[in-house]
C-alpha cells in the first residue's frame, strides 16, 4: 500500500511545483493585460 501512494504523492508535488512557477507568471500576465487596456 506504501508503495502504491508513493507515486501519487510525488505526482501532487510535481502539480504544486508547477502551480508554484505558473502563479507568478499568470499575475504578471493579468497586470501587464490591465495596463495595456
Amino acid at each position: 500500500m506504501a508503495a502504491q501512494a508513493l507515486p501519487a504523492q510525488a505526482k501532487g508535488m510535481k502539480g504544486w511545483l508547477w502551480l508554484a512557477l505558473f502563479l507568478p507568471v499568470i499575475t504578471w500576465l493579468l497586470k501587464a493585460f490591465r495596463r495595456s487596456r
